[in-house]
């Protein structure tokens, strides 16, 4: 930091730097007594010679805040002095102090939850919270656990970089539709973990099982209009309708020979018996 080009060379009789704009300060003196306060810029490797004075305590400990030198004399007093060196102010007050500690502000990096764990909009199968302040993604790993039923009972373990979380498919499968259940949510980071939980919450509504066991019966009638097919088609309700018991929508195609088939559709309610029929003069049916 001090290259001496001259001689005699002067003595370094103090020494600090500011992190904050990475530079390094240094007091040399002269052999005639002369102190000149330099700067080394850390990124430009040179030094700059900043001020001088004839008329200096002698220091054992030199500190830098804020534009500010604050030194301890080897007599014990505290005193302080700008970077032009005009005026050296000291306080009475502290004497023989051990040493000098820096106040340096840092950025606030305490985080918390500002809203509860929610569900977001139904059958979503999402879980929502927010935290405090917009943090940039990965700085924080949110650790989810999911309980079937309440705390305690089988348990999920996930992990995310958002503050939402997508319910994998693989869980919701093995749960039965508009499941309750309970959640941790964990935010993690390198200074802090914080958690909140959530009771009671819903899992998405499934949609019905499949029909089972269709069944398609024909019986061929003559009336004057000719022949025609009575097609009667029967089927079983699904294993779990997940919900309120509407109906079914029975898809039904004719091909009788011609390049556009007939197709038809017909609701049938969930509380009439499971059946539907219809009558074709000829063709294909499915």
């Amino acid at each position: 930091i001090y290259q001496c080009g001259s001689v005699p060379c002067g003595e370094v009789v103090g020494l600090t730097s500011d992190d904050l704009t990475s530079t390094v300060y240094y007091l040399i003196q002269s052999e005639n007594g002369t102190i000149s306060l330099f700067e080394f810029n850390v990124d430009q490797l040179n030094s700059k010679l900043i001020s001088s004075t004839s008329t200096f305590p002698v220091i054992k400990e030199l500190k830098y805040s804020f534009g500010i030198f604050i030194f301890i004399s080897i007599d014990g007093r505290v005193g302080i002095f700008e970077k032009n060196l005009e005026k050296i102010n000291y306080n009475y007050g502290i004497v023989h102090p051990r040493l000098i500690l820096v106040s340096m502000d840092s950025a606030d990096e305490s985080v918390f939850f500002s809203t509860n764990l929610g569900t977001g909009t139904p059958n979503s199968g999402i879980l929502e919270w927010k935290m405090n302040k917009q943090i940039e993604e990965g700085k924080i790993i949110y650790k989810i656990q999911l309980f079937k039923e309440r705390l305690g009972g089988e348990r999920t373990v996930d992990l995310t970089l958002n503050s939402s979380y997508y319910i994998s498919p693989k869980v919701l499968e093995t749960w039965p539709s508009q499941q309750k259940f309970d959640a941790i949510i964990e935010a993690i980071t390198p200074w802090t973990v914080i958690s909140m939980n959530a009771t009671e919450l819903i899992a998405p509504t499934k949609p019905p099982t499949a029909p089972r066991h269709l069944r398609i019966f024909v019986t061929q009638q003559k009336t004057v209009d000719g022949a025609r097919a009575i097609i009667d088609v029967f089927w079983d309700g699904p294993e779990e309708w997940n919900g309120e018991m509407l109906g079914y929508v029975v898809n039904c195609s004719v091909t009788d020979g011609t390049s556009v088939p007939n197709i038809f559709i017909k609701e049938v309610s969930g509380k009439e018996s499971p059946t539907y029929s219809f009558s074709v003069k000829s063709g294909k049916v499915s």
